[in-house]
């Protein structure tokens, strides 16, 4: 039996079969588009967008000078298209000053993903200083950070990293001895494997409290590792 049409005349047969291919297409041009869809969303990516860069160029000053920084601050990061970074990295020239602070915020696609902050504090026992500082970051894993050596105490964790730092002696500031504290948050969890992203913060936490050290002209050593 044949089907009339204004053009061509085909079997139906054939018509229909042509038109279940179609609909087989189409179906697995969907699932595709699906697929590709569920696939970036699991990996929190946007679909068809570049992975943003991370470079020597744009990396924090106040981060320090380290050969791996630019790797550290990747390992560090969720995976975005695009990265922004703010940087805060003064230097205490007055040394009666009591007051010091730098910091480095990085954005993944306009979101803070990655703080690492120093700040000037009255000196305090490091027990004191360790239950004030894991108090304040229990959002970012403070909790199951562990003890390493480094300042007068250390804490590192998957995304949460922390020194306190010997830096000014009793009778050079009014009110006493002073230290720096310097905390490191993954504030976003990382796309790197959990035992990268520690090493890489504590890498990334360690940089910046030299760095802060030298900045803020401490006179007290530092006790960080490799410094004398």
């Amino acid at each position: 039996m044949f089907k009339a049409s204004t053009g061509h005349l085909l079997p139906e047969s054939d018509e229909m079969s042509l038109t279940r291919t179609k609909i087989v297409a189409a179906i697995l041009t969907a699932g595709l588009l699906v697929a590709v869809a569920i696939t970036a969303a699991v990996a929190d990516f946007p679909p068809f967008e570049k992975e943003g860069t991370v470079d020597s160029a744009s990396v924090c000053d106040s981060l320090g000078g380290g050969d791996g920084k630019v790797r550290d601050v990747k390992n560090a990061l969720p995976s975005a298209a695009k990265y922004t970074f703010d940087d805060s990295d003064p230097a205490r020239s007055d040394p009666s000053q009591s007051t010091f602070t730098s910091s480095c915020f990085v954005s993944a696609d306009d979101k803070i993903s990655l703080s690492i902050r120093t700040e000037m504090i009255r000196a305090a026992s490091a027990d004191v200083w360790a239950k004030h500082v894991v108090a304040n970051n229990e959002y970012v894993g403070a909790r199951e950070a562990k003890a390493f050596g480094a300042g007068e105490s250390a804490l590192s964790g998957e995304r949460f990293a922390a020194v306190y730092v010997p830096c000014v002696p009793d009778g050079k500031i009014p009110g006493g001895v002073r230290n720096l504290s310097v905390v490191a948050r993954a504030m976003a969890q990382p796309s790197a494997e959990p035992e990268v992203a520690e090493r890489s913060l504590k890498a990334l936490l360690l940089d910046a409290a030299r760095h802060a050290h030298s900045r803020a002209k401490c006179d007290l050593p530092s006790k960080l590792p490799g410094d004398s």
